[in-house]
């Protein structure tokens, strides 16, 4: 149960038992539904046609503004592209493959492209170097945060929440290796579930 809470991508299983916001896990990665195979390249950053009636014309919503101000960005489904084309019924089962590392090429996306797209990273170790203060460790599927120095910050979201649980966290190490953010305790519920990740160690 703990090794499945701490590990925040995803392993092969029914895309039906798949939790929200849990496709950001699966770039990189091949899905199967009945004959046809296909391979997630990339998020989906939603525009404002998404708030338009196809039938009225009128704006029902504002989708990229309520995503904004509730999870902290504009994405919201994946790109697939068709590897194996076939065959598709109502009720086929889709099932995930093994996901391969992301590149800028693999993914078709730029730099700046990657490191603001939303991803699954995976928690490796966390310490606690002061009595406030949490060190959270952690794999990022991508190459995008080799770059990054010391002293820019990265945005930490929670996906089981059902009020807004996104925090910006500085980058205390990066480039080879394993990326370490530190967090100070706060009241907030992001820097609290870190807090929690040190406990259940």
């Amino acid at each position: 149960m703990e090794a499945e809470r701490r590990q925040l991508w995803l392993i092969t299983r029914p895309l039906e038992s798949l939790r929200p916001w849990a496709e950001f896990g699966l770039l990189g990665g091949r899905l199967r539904i009945g004959e046809v195979d296909l391979e997630v390249l990339r998020p989906i950053e939603r525009c404002r046609a998404t708030s338009v009636d196809p039938v009225t014309g009128t704006t029902e919503a504002n989708v990229p503004g309520i995503l904004a101000g509730h999870f902290g960005h504009l994405y919201c489904g994946v790109y697939a592209e068709v590897r194996t084309p076939g065959s598709l019924e109502v009720g086929e089962r889709v099932h995930i493959g093994p996901r391969r590392s992301l590149t800028y090429e693999s993914q078709q996306l730029s730099q700046a492209e990657m490191a603001s797209a939303p991803r699954m990273a995976r928690v490796t170790s966390v310490l606690r170097p002061a009595a406030a203060a949490t060190s959270v460790e952690f794999e990022d599927p991508s190459p995008a945060l080799t770059a990054a120095r010391p002293g820019q910050y990265l945005r930490v979201h929670r996906t089981d929440l059902d009020v807004p649980g996104w925090r910006n966290y500085t980058i205390s190490r990066a480039g080879e290796g394993p990326v370490r953010i530190t967090a100070q305790y706060r009241e907030g519920g992001v820097s609290r579930w870190l807090a929690a990740l040190h406990e259940d160690e």
